[in-house]
């Protein structure tokens, strides 16, 4: 019996990642990080002292605020409603 010395593969690729583009976007984003910061400024179209005023009024229109995306949380009564409407509920509380 063989046991065959497996040597370490090579960093993947962007195209050969599992999860298709959010492998992707992660790769992205870490070739950004390693990235010296004026090679980063000028692809994001920005400088070392910031945006003018105007320019980030104008990303402002385009963009929108930088705010994280959250649901609208359900109220109490709405979450047992969704749970009382299963089928498998509704049997457990007639067999009950």
């Amino acid at each position: 019996m063989e046991i065959s010395k497996k040597t370490p593969d090579a960093p993947p690729r962007p195209g050969n990642l599992p999860g298709g583009k959010g492998a992707h976007d992660s790769v992205q984003l870490l070739e950004k990080a390693r990235a010296d910061a004026d090679t980063v400024l000028k692809e994001l179209g920005s400088q070392l002292t910031g945006l003018s005023e105007a320019e980030a009024g104008s990303r402002l229109k385009q963009v929108g605020t930088n705010e994280i995306a959250r649901e609208k949380r359900q109220s109490v009564l709405m979450r047992l409603l969704g749970n009382v409407k299963n089928p498998l509920v509704l049997l457990l509380v007639a067999l009950a």
